[in-house]
Parts: C-alpha cells; sequence; structure tokens
C-alpha cells in the first residue's frame, strides 16, 4: 500500500432510492494501484464499477472510506473521467472547445487561456473537426475523442474510463 498511487480502503456507497429502499453497492471495499499500472475492473453490471470510478473522479461522494490519489485526498478535476456514455456527458450547448476545457473552467482559468489549451489537446487527440463546432454536429467517434480530451486537458494525476 506504501507504493500505490490510488489507494481506496474500506470504501463503502449505499444508494437511496425512492419509497425508501436503499442499495449498498459498495462494502469495505479496498483498491491499491501502482504508479504507471492500467487496472481493469470486471464484474456484473450493477455490481459498483462505475461507482468505484466516480468515488476515484470525486463525481461521487463516498459514504464511508478513504480515497488518496498520491498519498492525498484527490481535488476537483484531479482525475481525468471518460464517462461510459460520452455522448450524453458532453454538455450540447457548449462546443467542442468548451467542453474540453470545462476542468480549466472550474479551476478558475481565464477563457482564452483555456480554450487555447483545448485546441492544442483536440490537435493532440487527432479530433480532426474544427473544435468551434457543437457535439451534436459530430460523429459517434469524434464525441469519443472530445470526451477524452477533456479528461486529458487539465494534466490530470490519473484516468479513469467507464467502459472506453
Amino acid at each position: 500500500m506504501e507504493d500505490s498511487y490510488i489507494v481506496l480502503k474500506n470504501v463503502a456507497k449505499t444508494f437511496h432510492r425512492s419509497r425508501g429502499a436503499s442499495v449498498t453497492v459498495l462494502d469495505d471495499f479496498s483498491l491499491c494501484v501502482p504508479k504507471g499500472e492500467v487496472v481493469s475492473l470486471h464484474g456484473p453490471n450493477g455490481c459498483g464499477k462505475s461507482t468505484i470510478l466516480g468515488i476515484i473522479a470525486r463525481t461521487i461522494d463516498p459514504d464511508t472510506g478513504i480515497v488518496q490519489i498520491a498519498g492525498k485526498s484527490p481535488g476537483v478535476g484531479e482525475v481525468g473521467f471518460l464517462f461510459q456514455d460520452y455522448g450524453a456527458s458532453l454538455f450540447p450547448w457548449m462546443t467542442c472547445a468548451e467542453n474540453i476545457a470545462f476542468a480549466l473552467r472550474l479551476r478558475g482559468m481565464d477563457r482564452a487561456t483555456r480554450l487555447s489549451k483545448a485546441r492544442a489537446i483536440a490537435e493532440a487527440v487527432n479530433l480532426g473537426v474544427d473544435s468551434s463546432k457543437f457535439p451534436y454536429e459530430l460523429s459517434g467517434g469524434q464525441q469519443q475523442l472530445v470526451a477524452l480530451a477533456r479528461a486529458l486537458c487539465a494534466d490530470p494525476s490519473a484516468i479513469v474510463m467507464d467502459e472506453p
């Protein structure tokens, strides 16, 4: 555990549904991933794979447990997240460049700088379209590249991908 880069220790998550029902997805879950490793989570539908990724990326808060990246609690936007439904995760009212730069916007970076960086990342992933287009103007593959570029744009410490 000392040489692990991503650490989840004793993590639990219960989702509370309507009418008082609840579903415990994770209970006392632990995971250690060394720096530079590529790890794949496998299991049946509904077993908590997406929840684990969301907890690592801070889009979901665990009920209990410890989550650390490089020995500390991850900050907002520190972990890039490629969502399972990449098309639905893109903001339709934002251009591709604005979508790619979204994490930089959350960090307070000025518009000109973040859009310049977004265009550079779009070129790096070989987006192949004008980044001033909107997601609905792109093919599914191009939308997936925009989502990947968004995950990379903020120079994340780690990237998690939900069924890439």
